[in-house]
């Protein structure tokens, strides 16, 4: 689709990132660490988050605190079922709060333009009869022994043979290992006996001295991999035709386990995690987290080969025509490891296998009149399997992969002289065969689903003078539609899919002020969208953030300092987004590099 056809604006990225400083690492696909606004000072990026959740009935505002810690957050959860429009007027009208939080009430859910961000604010005021001062937001209830522990380690042999100037084999064999090993805090409200006077906790109650109860939250994996790839270009001319061919084939064998934690009923030591209050953040405690002791709970390994050919034809002197096909087998078996919760033995050992034999197509035509301009219409297809978070189970272990098709129909304008380019294209994203669940049976998922997208895409890369270069992109998808799905909830037949903005998009722009001298500033946008799966009546409000940076050159290709601000606004934000809490985006950051070259 929209990403066939982009290796000009990929080389434009790289070369901002290394402008920017901005490191690549090695390819993991194990685990995400996520680390929101981080330089706040969280142990790990753990970010307070706030959003509302439906609740049932009641009258009193209930409020529940719990410790995302699997994603390096805190989400601060929120009932309330008779809060109206009219209360949210009030509470708007004094509410010094700049931010954006996702909300949601049973009772009616209030405006989502404005209103919204300054919800909680209003909430803790309202409680501000047992509050001396607002809670800090960067107040952190967690152990000061919790951590968050990950290691890589990797090789890589790279062997290039040149057959002649048109023909080389490049093979790569790598092989790398990680680790990750986290021991963090779930945090809540304690129960009503643990509270002073014995009530429960709710805003009229809400004190310095409300308990908070510590949970925790434990992830430990391992993971190994072994790939090894190679691949053959070359150009030859054959029947009058100019041909440009690539092939190769490429294998990859992965094996991750994961471990949990032996109870104390089991024969291990689980060390008590002690309560605090709201009033005492950073409180310094801690426990030895030496005296756990783990046994693997669940095993992943799998086998891939796969193989690909692709021809690039001069048909004649402006036309161009592509091919390609691609082969991918792929065999994975995952085991869970149970064992009663009293003992270690005996092990149940449950096993489920995937196997996936698939091809992939794509083709295009290319017309190009003049040395600046350029024509495509290309496809494309291509699957996704059931496997892909290295688990699998009774219910998707047979499914087939999903299927896709895209198309796009494009154009590319280069400058004479090379050094800036623009790109505009029309796609349209199928999705075929969505996994789906059955509506009657829960337990059974089926190839039943479809949907589509369709917008537009615009990027430019380059310098519009000597002196003044620019990179931005834009995406404009009107059309984003289920059009088949057996949901009777959330993401519905006919309805727009979760995680799908109308637009988004990213300009950044630099200029050489002085021989010595580089200014730049960028834009950061994306309009509201829906969390996963969509959850009635939330929406995650438009952003645009700005980053601003000025470099200094000293001695010329050889030392300069440069001085960079990201969301120099620090403007709040919602970047990550699930069913019932949002990952924060990166808040302010400044950062001072300087590089030497010798």
């Amino acid at each position: 689709g929209v990403n066939n056809v982009r290796s000009d604006v990929n080389r434009a990225i790289w070369r901002i990132f290394r402008a920017h400083g901005v490191k690549i690492p090695v390819p993991q696909q194990e685990t995400r660490m996520l680390e929101a606004r981080g330089a706040r000072g969280y142990p790990g990026g753990a970010v307070p988050v706030i959003l509302g959740i439906t609740a049932g009935t009641g009258q009193e505002v209930d409020v529940w605190i719990a410790e995302l810690a699997d994603l390096g957050l805190r989400a601060v959860l929120i009932r309330e079922p008779d809060l109206s429009a009219e209360d949210l007027d009030a509470a708007v009208a004094g509410a010094p709060i700049d931010g954006g939080l996702i909300a949601a009430t049973a009772g009616r859910i209030a405006d989502l333009r404005g209103r919204i961000p300054v919800l909680v604010a209003a909430l803790v005021l309202f409680a501000l009869g047992s509050l001396v001062t607002t809670l800090d937001p960067d107040a952190y209830y967690g152990l000061a022994s919790d951590f968050n522990k990950g290691t890589a380690s990797y090789g890589m042999l790279t062997h290039t043979h040149r057959f002649s100037k048109d023909t080389e084999l490049v093979s790569k064999l790598r092989y790398a290992e990680y680790t990750r090993d986290q021991r963090a805090t779930l945090w809540n409200f304690g129960t009503a006996a643990q509270q002073p006077g014995g009530q429960a906790v709710s805003l009229d109650t809400l004190s310095s001295a409300t308990v908070l109860t510590r949970g925790q939250q434990l992830k430990k994996q391992d993971m190994q991999t072994v790939t090894a790839q190679s691949d053959l270009s070359t150009k030859f001319k054959t029947a009058g035709y100019e041909h440009t061919l690539q092939t190769g084939v490429d294998f990859a064998h992965e094996k991750k386990q994961v471990f949990g934690q032996i109870s104390a009923a089991q024969g291990g030591t689980v060390p008590p995690r002690p309560n605090t209050t709201l009033g005492t953040p950073f409180d310094g405690a801690s426990i030895d987290e030496n005296l756990r002791s783990y046994r693997e709970t669940s095993a992943y390994t799998s086998k891939a080969y796969g193989g690909y050919v692709q021809d690039m034809v001069q048909v004649a002197p402006m036309w161009k025509v592509l091919l390609g096909l691609r082969y991918d087998h792929l065999q994975g078996d995952y085991s869970t490891y149970a064992v009663p919760t009293t003992a270690l033995t005996p092990a149940t050992t449950t096993g489920y296998q995937m196997k996936i034999s698939e091809v992939s197509k794509r083709g295009a035509v290319l017309f190009q009149p003049t040395e600046q301009w350029s024509f495509h219409l290309m496809g494309a297809t291509s699957f996704n399997t059931s496997g892909d978070a290295y688990s699998l189970s009774a219910a998707n272990q047979s499914i087939p992969p999903e299927q896709s098709v895209n198309v796009e129909l494009g154009a590319k304008w280069d400058s004479a002289d090379g050094k800036l380019s623009v790109r505009a294209s029309a796609f349209r994203n199928t999705k075929l065969h969505e996994r789906n669940t059955d509506p009657l049976i829960t337990n059974l998922v089926t190839l039943s689903g479809k949907r589509h997208a369709a917008g537009l895409d615009v990027d430019i890369v380059g310098k519009i003078t000597p002196e003044w270069e620019v990179f931005g992109n834009f995406t404009w998808m009107p059309v984003s539609k289920i059009d088949i799905s057996s949901a009777n909830s959330g993401e519905v037949q006919g309805s727009r899919p979760s995680l799908s903005p109308r637009y988004s998009g990213s300009l950044w722009t630099a200029y050489q002020v002085l021989p010595q001298v580089r200014l730049g500033a960028g834009l950061n946008a994306r309009s509201g969208q829906t969390p996963i799966r969509n959850p009635a009546g939330i929406v995650a409000p438009k952003f645009v953030t700005a980053d601003v940076m000025a470099e200094y050159t000293v001695v010329p290709e050889q030392l300069s300092f440069k001085l960079y601000v990201s969301n120099v606004a620090n403007k709040l934000y919602a970047d990550q987004l699930y069913a019932s809490f949002y990952v924060p985006g990166t808040g302010r950051v400044t950062s001072l590099t300087g590089t030497y070259k010798f």
